[in-house]
């Protein structure tokens, strides 16, 4: 069980009674004898997602489930919280929306730099991957890390391939760039070795609109500041428009 107070901070729940507690859960309407929300977290994104989306709708109507135990503001009551929830709650209660995005998009990388890191896919040896190792990259080495422009010439797809900037001398990026993080290479796919689906984050499905998943998903090879900055952008072009002229790329 996890104890999030007014501010989203987390509580030591060592020193707090839980005697006579009554709680409230989705199903029941907001009571204000009853004014601690209790959600019961499970293993399905989706619906997660949509117990977050329900806070966020809440918060934005100035519902407020609050209650006091041995003088600790509660506010939420979770069970089978996981880190990702938990940052989900947290970025709830950030107010400028500028500061929001910068924890949740640091969130997510830091998130999908543990997946990587922990299932290894590209097997890097002597700076070669897997998949160059088996001949079937485009590139001898340095894996995927080749920026490029997207070609204005009808008979060619992309133009100035060059190794990427972000690439430092320690063959680590140099920026946190999401979109490079959640790109997982044909030849990963195709042997099943490995695969990233943005539909199961579940701080990208919370927060961010279809726009910003393109905008999340599209713009390799650019900085962290660029892609919140775009992400930031106030777009009214209908989305059918916005895909189709790429007005999703920085």
């Amino acid at each position: 069980m996890v104890l999030i107070d007014n501010n989203g901070n987390l509580i030591d729940e060592k020193n707090i009674s839980f005697n006579n507690i009554n709680y409230i859960n989705f199903d029941n309407k907001y009571n204000k004898d009853n004014p601690a929300l209790k959600i019961s977290f499970n293993k399905n994104t989706e619906s997660n997602v949509e117990y977050i989306k329900k806070l966020i709708q809440l918060q934005e109507n100035n519902v407020h489930f609050l209650t006091n135990f041995n003088d600790v503001n509660i506010k939420y009551i979770l069970e089978n919280a996981n880190d990702e929830i938990i940052n989900a709650i947290k970025a709830m209660h950030i107010s400028n929306i500028k500061e929001k995005y910068t924890f949740i998009y640091d969130s997510i990388f830091h998130d999908l730099d543990i997946l990587w890191n922990s299932a290894n896919p590209c097997k890097f040896c002597n700076n070669v991957c897997i998949a160059s190792k088996n001949k079937k990259a485009a590139h001898d080495e340095n894996g995927c890390c080749y920026s490029f422009d997207y070609s204005k010439n009808l008979f060619k797809f992309i133009d100035n391939v060059k190794l990427c900037k972000y690439l430092g001398k320690d063959k680590k990026c140099t920026t946190q760039n999401i979109s490079c993080k959640l790109f997982v290479c044909n030849y990963l796919k195709k042997n099943n070795i490995f695969q990233i689906n943005m539909k199961d984050n579940l701080l990208i499905q919370s927060f961010f609109n279809k726009k910003q998943h393109l905008i999340l998903k599209y713009n390799f090879f650019r900085s962290k500041e660029e892609i919140i900055a775009k992400l930031l952008e106030k777009n009214r072009t209908p989305f059918f428009t916005y895909y189709i002229n790429s007005n999703y790329r920085i």
